[in-house]
């Protein structure tokens, strides 16, 4: 066996490694190499005398004639954001591959680990299938599960999984590789979810709508490429990219507000269902402990923070900060 690697991030190398040291990589396809983890991939590459096609999106006749010059038995998409045009995977007849990490069809898009995370997912599954006009909708060709744990963040199961490439490639192997039959994808049904790239908005809490778990599970996903799940203070973003259910009373108040600040509790703050600490918080000045945090800009019992984007009701009650405004001046 001989595969072709296509990727655009280290989070590869444990399975270009492996590959490597087995004699079974016959190339490696880059994709984005303006950023230095990209340029430092692909120089290793280079030290070992792997060969290396850059992948143009303008020119996918090159990458299918550097396949037959390679002789690989398939290409396999591995952290990879290019879209490979409906003629490629129709010139390659079923030898273009990609691992995405969901049970698809649940979960198709760009970044099915966030939203999984997010929502509380305790476990997922790799999946290697063909790749099609429609993305990530090809027969699958082979699948194993994975656990996610509670505390697992975004960059730590990106890793985790990274780690385990080398072994679910030679398991789909050991277990028949090309010569697997694919599986047609079960229907699409209303409960299954898009993937989307998540940005500054997938990341808002909502303090009327998220109970305790909902913004710890956020604050996992977005630790650390979106800095933290994003909540507002006086007009100001902050980010929260670590929080822990709590048991204690919220008295009633309303979600967003500050209900305890002192040791050893921490930053309490009520929710829709309980309350949470807020153990880190992120802003321009610095990283803080929720305490220190709020020590350092003075905060009190009854304050409360606003959701990101700002609701209309929180629009309508307005606010009167001011020992924040000048301490921040």
């Amino acid at each position: 066996m001989k595969l072709i690697i296509a990727t655009q991030t280290s989070l590869a190398l444990p399975l270009l490694q492996d590959l490597y040291a087995r004699q079974q990589l016959a190339a490696v396809w880059l994709y984005d190499v303006t950023g230095e983890d990209s340029r430092q991939l692909a120089a290793q590459c280079t030290m070992l005398g792997i060969p290396v096609q850059y992948m143009h999106p303008d020119n996918p006749q090159a990458l299918i004639e550097h396949q037959r010059d390679v002789q690989a038995d398939a290409i396999v998409s591995c952290y990879l954001s290019f879209l490979f045009p409906p003629a490629m995977a129709q010139a390659l007849q079923g030898k273009l591959l990609n691992i995405h990490a969901s049970d698809l069809p649940q979960w198709r898009g760009a970044d099915p680990l966030f939203w999984q995370i997010s929502t509380g997912a305790e476990s997922s599954c790799l999946t290697l299938h063909q790749i099609a006009e429609q993305a990530d909708s090809g027969d699958i060709l082979f699948q194993q599960e994975f656990a996610i744990h509670p505390y697992d963040t975004h960059q730590g199961l990106n890793l985790y999984l990274s780690q385990q490439m080398p072994l679910f490639i030679a398991q789909w192997w050991s277990s028949g590789g090309m010569d697997l039959k694919p599986q047609p994808q079960r229907v699409v049904q209303k409960t299954d979810k898009p993937a989307t790239r998540p940005d500054i908005n997938s990341a808002g809490i909502n303090w009327q709508q998220s109970g305790c778990l909902d913004i710890f599970n956020l604050a996992r996903a977005c630790n650390p490429h979106l800095g933290g799940a994003a909540f507002s203070f006086n007009q100001d973003v902050l980010y929260l990219p670590e929080a822990t259910p709590v048991s204690y009373p919220s008295y009633g108040l309303t979600p967003g507000t500050i209900v305890h600040i002192g040791e050893p509790e921490g930053l309490l703050v009520a929710c829709r269902d309980g309350v949470l600490r807020l153990d880190i918080i992120y802003l321009s000045a610095g990283i803080f402990s929720g305490l220190r945090f709020a020590e350092r800009y003075q905060l009190q019992v009854g304050q409360r923070f606003d959701s990101f984007p700002i609701t209309k009701r929180e629009k309508q009650y307005g606010r009167n900060n001011s020992q924040y405004n000048e301490l921040c001046r």
